[in-house]
Formats: structure tokens, C-alpha cells, sequence
């Protein structure tokens, strides 16, 4: 068990002494069996999950089948393996992923558990664990202190490693992890059930896709907006369908871009949208994000064919998020759904699992946005942007959606109310401007009158805010180091300071004002500032 890219097949392949696992993506577990050394190996792999997502972000495609790997080494597995990769680091974040992941066995499993630390060589290894802190120190507690460590290049470790999970099994009576059989009787029925909405899901766009087919019209002019959440992406896909790079894929889109070219003998533009979060409902996102949204549909005039719902197929997709997506659609239009295809990003990860089989597997809130989009889907593999067919195939679905349409094929703008929009945003554009003039202008003052005034030997900041606003975070990024515990709610004061070009630095992170009273928040920051 591991984080994706942790090294879990490289162990399985070191056990057995040859290459039995392969490194691709897959979201299924993987088996293999060997004799080594005269004993009689079986091997699950199972999918690995996203080193910094917590387990509610999986899939629930891997967290089944993380479940599933008991039934695959009956009557049960001896020791169940965490890899970590000491050159990724080991942080708190990554600790919770660990424990939440390893949670879905239940809390008995951890008596069958053991670390494997896997590294380059053997000085990574040293660094890895002086820096690793109070995350690694918990992992190592919780498997008691049953850990071990592998070089990747080495293929002579495989033994040494096999004789440490010999010795493990032999102080636990050779007792076996057992899952209730109704559990895994669950798992097995979930999975069929799946596989078989799968297929039905298949032959109903299949044939729907044929039926369009017989009412094609040639197109040349093909406009497209992308929509979706932050990080889904929206730009990677851009890329993707253009066969470009008009911008670093790391930066986040802030404001709509346009993008253009040849695609298969037909002039396609692409407009790249500001994503919301994906937790955050319409009301909830920055009025700016909103507003870019409607302005897209003046990117492209006369106006957009079609609206990519740009999804990530790796992670998972709850009510709350379907909700989200619903809601930031239909800001540009309550009619938008006959004009939006599903669009999977991330392709790769599936491996051998097929579309159907994830939106089945997902659950109802996945399944009921591909309805509401009368079942149209596609899944691009962002990776192999020089892939035509991928991109061809899109293309021939949106031609098909546009099929279906009798008059007027693409979403209509309302001028008189776009026009509006557009000059009310000038205006705040001037405005900020202006802002920005007077900010620089006061700079200048303060930093003329620091020269008067005697220099600081310690600076204190205290952050306040609400709760999830980024205080702990914000702390971290002023020391330049992780002091604070990011991701979890700040329940009581809590000072970290550190010498900066030799001054001290102190921070006080605060609980978020929703979460304590005003009268303790205000004692506890007094208590720090008389000091």
C-alpha cells in the first residue's frame, strides 16, 4: 500500500526477485505469485492514492479496491507493506493521508503493518529521516517500530527485506489480517453491479452516438468553452485540443484566454475560464470568477457551440462538488445543459478501467451530471498531447451534439446585458488602477520614513481570520518553513518564531474567530503581546 509513484511495485518486484509488475496506472489490484527462497509468495499491489489528498478526495474506484486486496490472498494477508518514498518527503499532510487511507481496513490492521522506506541511496535515506519529524515518528509508533529500508537500484535487498516480514509473521503466531465476510461479500457485489450499469451505459451512448451520426452537418468553425473546477484541467486541456502550450500549466487561470488553430481541417476555438473551488457553491465564488464566466461567451462570437465540463477522473466526486458544478453552470444559463459534454481529465490514470465503469463505480451524484448532459462523456489523456485520435474523437461528439440541434446551432449571447457587463468592468478596471497608484504612493512614504527609525531586533505578527481562511499557511510562508499543522482546524494560540537576516521573528496563529469566543481569543493574544 502506498501513495501513487511511492514504490510500491518496485518492492513487489524485489520479493519475487524478478519483474513482475509493471509501472503504468492502474486502479484495480494486481496479483502475483512466486516461490522464493522456498517459500510460497503471493503479491498484491494495490492503487496507489494521491500523496497529499485525504481520503475523502480518492476515488471511490481505489478505495474499494484497497478494501478488496484481502480477498485476493486467502485466508488473508500476513503484513501489509507502506511505502514511502524518502526523496518525496514525509510531512503531516502526507502522514493523515496515510492514516485515513490505511483506516479503510479498519483500526486492526496496523498490527500487520510495516513501513518500507525506499530511496536512491543510502545517504537520501539518513536525510530522510532527520527531517521527517513528528509525522514520521507517529507512522513508526503506530506499525511498532516495524520498519525497513530499501535501496531501489539494489536487486540484492529483496532477501534482507523478505527475512524482516518472515520475522514480523513469526512474533504475530503467523495470524492472518480477516475482513467480515459480508464485507467482502459487499465489495464483490458492488463491483459486478458496476461492471454491469457499465456496459448498459456504453450501449445507450453508443447508440445514441449512431443515431446522431445519420444527421450530421459539415462544420468548419468549431467554438468551445471550458468550465470547471479549479485544478481539473481546464488549461492542460486547451493544450491538449490545440496541440500548444500558450501557458504554464502550474499557474492558475485567473481570467478567460482564447485560444486558436487548425484541428482536423476545421478552425477551432478553445476559451480557457477562471475555475471555482470545487467545495464552494456559486454565492460562494469571488464576484470577479462569476462575471468571467458570462464573459466567455463573448470570446467567441457569435457565440460558444459547446461548454467542456472539464472533471478529473482520478479523484472523487461528491454531492457537494456536483452541486458546486451545477450551480456555476447555470450562472451563464438555466437552458446550458444541451450544449455541455463531460469532459475527463487525468485519462491515464484509468489504465484498464473503462469511463463507464468509473462514473458507475463513483456514485449517484457523478452518474446524475452525465445524465443531465444526456450521457455525453469523453475522457482525454492530457499526457500524450500529440494523440490525435483522442482529440478527433471529441470532436465528432461535439458534431454529433451539434446534430441535434434544428435551428440555430450555437448558445445565443444577450448583447444589450454582455454590453453592460463589459463596461462595468472597465470602469472597476480604472478604478483599480487608481488603487494600485495611491498603495505604491504610500510605499514610497513608509519606506522614506524607515530610515529615521531605529532598527527592529524582533518582529511580532499576530494572524486572525476565520476559520480555512490560510492563517497556519500564511505563518509557514512568513518563516519559511512548516511550523504550524496546515489542514487542520487552529483550536487554541500557537507561536512559532525563527531568525530571519538575524532577526527574530515571532508569529501567533489564532484560532478561527467562528471557533472560539471573543473573550478568550482576546486573552490569549494579550497574554502574548504583554510579553
Amino acid at each position: 500500500m502506498g501513495g501513487r509513484n511511492s514504490g510500491k511495485r518496485s518492492v513487489g518486484n524485489l520479493l519475487l526477485g524478478k519483474e513482475e509488475f509493471v509501472t503504468r496506472e492502474r486502479t484495480s489490484c494486481s496479483r502475483r505469485l512466486g516461490v522464493v527462497a522456498g517459500r510460497r509468495l503471493a503479491v498484491v499491489d494495490t492503487p496507489g492514492w494521491w500523496c497529499d489528498f485525504s481520503a475523502q478526495d480518492t476515488s471511490q474506484l481505489v478505495k474499494r479496491e484497497i478494501a478488496n486486496s484481502v480477498s485476493l490472498c486467502s485466508p488473508g494477508p500476513h503484513v501489509f507493506l507502506i511505502t514511502i518514498k524518502a526523496s518525496s518527503g514525509f510531512s503531516e499532510k502526507r502522514r493523515r493521508a496515510v492514516e485515513e487511507h490505511v483506516a479503510l481496513l479498519g483500526e486492526r490492521v496496523w498490527s500487520h503493518c510495516m513501513v518500507v522506506f525506499i530511496s536512491a541511496y543510502r545517504s537520501e535515506h539518513t536525510e530522510f529521516l532527520r527531517t521527517g519529524g513528528e509525522a514520521l515518528r507517529w507512522l513508526s509508533k503506530k506499525c511498532s517500530h516495524r520498519c525497513h529500508h530499501v535501496i531501489s537500484s539494489n536487486d540484492t535487498e529483496g532477501p534482507e527485506l523478505l527475512e524482516k516480514i518472515q520475522k514480523v509473521v513469526k512474533e504475530s503466531g503467523h495470524r492472518v489480517f480477516e475482513m467480515q465476510e459480508h464485507i467482502l461479500k459487499a465489495i464483490s457485489e458492488e463491483k459486478r453491479r458496476a461492471e454491469v450499469e457499465a456496459q448498459k451505459r456504453f450501449v445507450r451512448m453508443k447508440k445514441h452516438r449512431s443515431l446522431m451520426r445519420e444527421r450530421l452537418r459539415p462544420v468548419t468553425d468549431v467554438r468551445i468553452v471550458l468550465v470547471g473546477a479549479k485544478g481539473s484541467g481546464k488549461t492542460s486541456t486547451l493544450n491538449t485540443i490545440l496541440n500548444s502550450k500558450i501557458n504554464h500549466p502550474t499557474r492558475r487561470t485567473a481570467q478567460c484566454m482564447v485560444g486558436r488553430g487548425a484541428v482536423f481541417g476545421r478552425q477551432v476555438t478553445v476559451v480557457d475560464t477562471p475555475g471555482w473551488w470545487r467545495n464552494y457553491y456559486s454565492d460562494e465564488s469571488p464576484v470577479f470568477d462569476r462575471r468571467q464566466l458570462l464573459l466567455s461567451l463573448s470570446l467567441c462570437p457569435p457565440g460558444p457551440h459547446v461548454f467542456l465540463l472539464v472533471i478529473r477522473v482520478d479523484r472523487a466526486f461528491t454531492e457537494t462538488y456536483r452541486r458546486a458544478a451545477q450551480e456555476h453552470l447555470q450562472l451563464i444559463s438555466e437552458h446550458i445543459w444541451s450544449r455541455v459534454i463531460v469532459l475527463f481529465t487525468f485519462g491515464d490514470w484509468l489504465g484498464g478501467t473503462t469511463t463507464e465503469q468509473c462514473i458507475e463505480s463513483e456514485g449517484e451524484p457523478l452518474q446524475w451530471l452525465v445524465e443531465r448532459c444526456d450521457n455525453r462523456y469523453h475522457v482525454l489523456n492530457n499526457k500524450t498531447k500529440g494523440d490525435g485520435f483522442q482529440v478527433r474523437e471529441l470532436i465528432g461528439k461535439i458534431e454529433e451534439m451539434l446534430a441535434g440541434f434544428d435551428a440555430e446551432q450555437h448558445c445565443e449571447i444577450e448583447r444589450k446585458g454582455m454590453a453592460q457587463l463589459q463596461r462595468k468592468m472597465i470602469r472597476e478596471e480604472q478604478k483599480a488602477k487608481k488603487r494600485l497608484m495611491r498603495k505604491e504612493k504610500q510605499r514610497q512614504i513608509a519606506k522614506s520614513q524607515l530610515e529615521t527609525l531605529n532598527p527592529l531586533h524582533e518582529l511580532r505578527i499576530v494572524l486572525l481570520g476565520s476559520w480555512k481562511t490560510g492563517k497556519s499557511s500564511c505563518g509557514d510562508t512568513i518563516l519559511g518553513r512548516e511550523c504550524f499543522h496546515t489542514g487542520t482546524e487552529t483550536t487554541s494560540c500557537s507561536e512559532n518564531r525563527v531568525k530571519i537576516s538575524g532577526k527574530t521573528v515571532a508569529v501567533l496563529d489564532t484560532p478561527g474567530c467562528f471557533s472560539v469566543t471573543s473573550d478568550l481569543l482576546e486573552a490569549s493574544c494579550a497574554s502574548w503581546l504583554s510579553m
